[in-house]
């Protein structure tokens, strides 16, 4: 008769249960998973005989407060920390003098990655006989970025993102609405050099029409009735990465003011007469055919040619469906749960025509409503 493994709790610090079924199902038996509040953690660390490790939810806490949080854990107990955040690559920085007690991973983590690590940390004399074995870099460098694909168009398409990171020339992101045109910005900044810096988006569509130049450049005390001084996106996201998304719906009298400040860095608030300069990187998209728009006289040809020195189609999801169970199975288990292959199966054969944002609201939807674990193909529903 084989020795019963022992258990070695391992404590979850989250606001709330939505990680708790996650984790355990990861770390399995051996490693049962407490949760407990970002304010009570010390506490329960204190009380918790035996912990092992600590899962921190990067959610439940302001960047400072994780940072902290970080350092208590790994130096004050000593023990190994897995930080549950996108947060976790601005962050590197902050961490690196405690780097080998603390993974970084997202809440999209590979399978068995949360349990090699804590393994590898729990029992670290039979894993790694030489004390100073190194960890795999939970800072891996930006150029390894973790985006991965089942299709060769994708692969080929993730290439073009990587290279376009490294350049501070606009870029023009075209592609059908809800085919991963935000994703595919915020996926530049994350590998650009300004990565540790602000990623702001913008939806042009969404700008009162009567104050969009306001919302752009800021105005000053005065420029209209009840005017204040206050900040443009422009400002806004100064050193960083500006995301201008359906620049298309821009105003045609607009544009000519856009295209001056695209080639002089400099922009006036409204109401203002002194300039103002900007250093950020500027990604704009559109799901319409801004030639068909220039031929109809609603978009500028200069504008198109100042926006567009790079341009990077995003496929359609219909023409990378290899792609289509790794995606599912990722969005439902944000959800805790899983995809049966039937369900899977039934994705495959739809045509998509709202692309990954369609199949977002589908899988979540078919998590909402069953009580299974499981997802049937019985609870996958088309509009």
């Amino acid at each position: 008769m084989s020795c019963p493994v022992e258990r070695q709790p391992v404590l979850l610090v989250a606001s709330d249960d939505s990680l708790l079924a996650l984790c355990s199902a990861e770390l399995g038996e051996q490693f049962p998973v407490q949760r407990a509040g970002p304010s009570g953690f010390t506490h329960a660390l204190d009380t918790l005989q035996g912990c092992c490790g600590v899962l921190l939810d990067g959610a439940c806490m302001e960047e400072i407060e994780l940072v902290s949080a970080c350092h208590v854990i790994a130096e004050d107990y000593g023990l190994p920390v897995v930080l549950l955040s996108m947060k976790g690559r601005r962050l590197s920085g902050y961490l690196e003098d405690i780097s080998g007690k603390v993974a970084v991973m997202d809440v999209f983590f590979r399978a068995g990655a949360l349990r090699e690590f804590i393994c590898a940390e729990t029992d670290s004399a039979a894993e790694f006989p030489e004390e100073d074995a190194e960890l795999p870099d939970p800072f891996p460098p930006p150029g390894d970025a973790c985006i991965s694909t089942a299709s060769f168009i994708m692969s080929h398409f993730y290439e073009r993102i990587k290279k376009a990171s490294q350049t501070d020339d606009n870029i023009l992101l075209l592609g059908e609405s809800g085919s991963g045109k935000s994703w595919t910005a915020r996926k530049i900044h994350e590998l650009s050099p300004r990565r540790t810096k602000k990623f702001f988006k913008v939806n042009v569509a969404e700008f009162n029409a009567n104050l969009i130049e306001s919302n752009l450049f800021g105005t000053t005390s005065g420029a209209f009735t009840d005017a204040a001084d206050q900040n443009g996106v422009f400002s806004a996201a100064d050193g960083g990465t500006l995301f201008l998304d359906e620049i298309g719906e821009l105003p045609v009298l607009l544009q000519s003011k856009l295209l001056g400040v695209l080639e002089t860095h400099s922009y006036r608030r409204l109401g203002s007469t002194q300039e103002c300069t900007f250093d950020e990187k500027i990604i704009f998209a559109t799901n319409r055919n801004l030639e068909e728009c220039i031929k109809a006289g609603t978009f500028r040809k200069d504008l198109y040619y100042r926006i567009s020195s790079i341009v990077l189609e995003v496929p359609p999801l219909r023409d990378h469906p290899e792609d289509i169970p790794e995606i599912s199975r990722s969005i439902a288990k944000t959800r805790n749960k899983l995809l049966s292959q039937g369900a899977v199966d039934k994705l495959m054969e739809y045509a998509w025509p709202g692309n990954i944002r369609e199949l977002e609201s589908i899988v979540k939807r078919a998590c909402i409503f069953s009580s299974a674990d499981i997802i049937s193909a019985d609870d996958i529903h088309f509009s």
